[in-house]
């Protein structure tokens, strides 16, 4: 005989599983990783030109970008005064950048 869960329930043991998932993925221990990846992957684009998406800007760690998302909108990236102030004030400095805008 199985047991019928209730709609709350199945959104507790939904939240469960996410919020495992999230610690698994957005663990501290894997930032100096994606930052030493970002920067890898920024010394492999300097200065190379996509004739479809364009120069490269930088690389940003993956966490990162989707809190970027979550604070300022799914359209962020395509602002160019907010991608000039990340790529000049944050990814330069951090060695991110492949560009200077």
């Amino acid at each position: 005989m199985s047991k019928n869960l209730s709609e709350e329930e199945l959104l507790e043991n939904q939240f469960k599983i996410l919020n495992r998932k999230t610690k698994e993925v957005f663990n501290p221990k894997a930032e100096e990783q994606r930052i030493r990846l970002a920067r890898k992957s920024t010394q492999f684009y300097k200065g190379k030109h996509h004739p479809i998406l364009g120069k490269h800007i930088g690389s940003v760690p993956m966490n990162e970008y989707y809190a970027m998302n979550k604070k300022y909108g799914v359209g962020f990236s395509n602002d160019d005064e907010f991608v000039k102030y990340l790529n000049n004030k944050v990814l330069l400095p951090n060695g991110m950048a492949a560009n200077k805008i």
